[in-house]
């Protein structure tokens, strides 16, 4: 989920809220503003690409059934360790077919194409269709889950398709560990170590798209997609990065 800004942020405090609605302009179309409106958060992050629409969202859905289906006859009822093996390789074999690090969730639906965000979607999304706990890290540029089973818990690190399955209760507060201080080494930028919901994941692909379209000087782009991340996910580091953006396009629109 590695994504870099280009401007130096200092550190400042907002009195700036999440947005109760979206004005209906910052749509890219009716059936990303019917996203919003449905609470989901997969079908809000699918509905990011404007080339998806509810045809095509359909056709993501009933092949995601079919995976599902396969999946739950090699998982049976019970949720243990090996279970979440199962899911983990399966996923992987079947969805997961290579890294990528400018990539949206509709891009794994339609070419297999990943990162550590929509990889962590995924697998949230095949979690809670198992009736499986879970839980999703966030650091400042990292993600992954951490699920509860019958006999444990097991840390799912989808950019990693050979290490990233560990049972080892101390290995995983490890790596927890390891990333919280690797990421407090970026200078002038806060630590973010966060659990989080899937709806605030679907904030944080936006956070991403807007960043993306920052670097590339499509401002107004950033502006409008960072603000549908704040509305998702209120966090600090968006709130601080809305505001940036406000200024730079209010800045290029007066020139």
């Amino acid at each position: 989920m590695k994504k870099i800004l280009y401007i130096w942020l200092t550190s400042f405090a907002l009195s700036a809220s999440a947005q109760s609605e979206l004005s209906p302009y910052l749509f890219h179309s009716s059936f990303e503003q019917t996203s919003f409106s449905s609470a989901n958060p997969i079908q809000i992050m699918l509905a990011a690409n404007p080339n998806v629409d509810s045809i095509k969202y359909s056709q993501y859905m009933a092949d995601f059934q079919i995976h599902l289906a396969k999946l739950k006859k090699k998982t049976g009822e019970r949720t243990t360790v090996q279970t979440l093996e199962k899911v983990f390789y399966f996923n992987h074999r079947r969805k997961l077919s290579w890294y990528n690090n400018d990539v949206i969730l509709s891009d794994l639906f339609e070419s297999g194409k990943y990162d550590c965000l929509t990889g962590t979607a995924f697998y949230a999304a095949t979690l809670e269709e198992l009736g499986i706990p879970y839980q999703i890290y966030e650091f400042n540029y990292h993600v992954f889950l951490v699920a509860s089973c019958d006999d444990g818990q097991v840390m799912i690190e989808p950019t990693d398709p050979l290490e990233g399955f560990v049972t080892d209760r101390e290995e995983i507060k490890a790596r927890i560990h390891k990333y919280s201080q690797d990421e407090a080494m970026t200078p002038g930028m806060q630590t973010v170590s966060n659990i989080i919901s899937l709806n605030d994941l679907a904030g944080l692909q936006y956070y991403n798209m807007s960043v993306d379209s920052y670097n590339h000087r499509k401002y107004a782009d950033a502006f409008n997609y960072i603000q549908k991340a704040n509305f998702l996910y209120p966090s600090t580091r968006i709130k601080e990065i809305q505001r940036v953006f406000k200024n730079q396009v209010r800045l290029v629109s007066s020139n």
